[in-house]
């Protein structure tokens, strides 16, 4: 298959695609389930009994998986043939719907819904670990707006919102790897770094880009066609997402200031309820997206 080849919307096979994000997201899963019984000869995490085994894996396959798509999107939006960019917004949605694609950006947003299905279900299927309910909503209205991209065509703009939203990803799973690892020096200097990231796209780009774009380039286009009733939702979805990275950015404000003061939560790692990440000031170990992870005690210790 050409990657480079350009498709238009007409060109599009949305029964089709729904098939591809299926099996993605079938191989996502699958590959989990081997590689848990590979490495603790088990399906997954067991409810109440987490270890730090269970823990170093949801990380590393998170950060992994996250790592690559991150590169992969960024790639493809710079190999886009209509301008799309994080400074040129309009560019993605200009001449809606007849936009131009590449099978690469088709075939990228396909695996991206599959790897946002494995997420959501993970927990039920019993292969990874449980995900706090505010992530939930995160990816729900994530979902949401791929399958608006993808039924509406606009992907390559769906393709930049998830660039941005998961650059800092990485980040934050290779400092809760130096967390479990009680990598104490590092933790900090990748948290830090992480926070930084994180504050750059989530809470600054992402409103000078894609907000501006939802709201006021699209007003440039034909919306009567798109639908207005459709215009008002995917606003919606997207300030809630906003709002959610706004409530994160106060929770790693918080972390971090807590980790400067040394007044860090006291917390253990023998489960799930009681894991470091799983308090006011952040979130659960096994989440995804760039909330916080918390710098703070474990095992009863304190760790200054």
């Amino acid at each position: 298959m050409d990657f480079s080849a350009e498709i238009r919307h007409e060109d599009l096979d949305y029964r089709w695609d729904s098939t591809v994000v299926m099996v993605v997201f079938l191989g996502f899963t699958i590959l989990r389930l081997a590689l848990n019984f590979l490495v603790f000869g088990r399906k997954g995490p067991v409810k109440g009994n987490v270890t730090i085994g269970d823990r170093l894996m949801e990380e590393v396959w998170l950060g992994t998986i996250s790592m690559f798509l991150v590169g992969w999107s960024w790639a493809a939006i710079s190999r886009n043939k209509v301008g799309c960019s994080v400074l040129n917004t309009h560019a993605c949605i200009k001449g809606w719907p007849d936009i131009t694609l590449t099978r690469e950006i088709e075939l990228l947003m396909v695996v991206e819904g599959g790897w946002y299905a494995h997420q959501l279900s993970r927990d039920a299927l019993g292969v990874g670990m449980p995900m706090e309910r505010d992530l939930f909503i995160h990816h729900i209205a994530t979902v949401g707006l791929i399958l608006t991209g993808m039924l509406k065509n606009l992907v390559i703009l769906g393709i930049l919102m998830l660039a941005l939203f998961n650059t800092s990803s990485p980040f934050m799973h290779i400092a809760k790897i130096a967390y479990n690892l009680d990598m104490r020096r590092l933790r900090v200097v990748l948290f830090a770094l992480f926070a930084g990231v994180f504050f750059v796209t989530r809470v600054v780009m992402l409103p000078v880009s894609i907000l501006k774009c939802m709201m006021i380039d699209a007003q440039k286009e034909n919306v009567a066609l798109f639908g207005w009733w459709l215009f008002y939702l995917g606003n919606a979805l997207m300030h809630v997402l906003y709002f959610l990275q706004l409530v994160w950015m106060y929770r790693i404000i918080r972390v971090l200031w807590r980790g400067k003061t040394g007044s860090t939560p006291r917390a253990n790692r023998s489960g799930v309820k009681s894991s470091p990440f799983h308090n006011k000031d952040g979130v659960n170990g096994g989440s995804t997206n760039g909330e916080p992870v918390n710098g703070g005690q474990h095992n009863g210790k304190k760790d200054n």
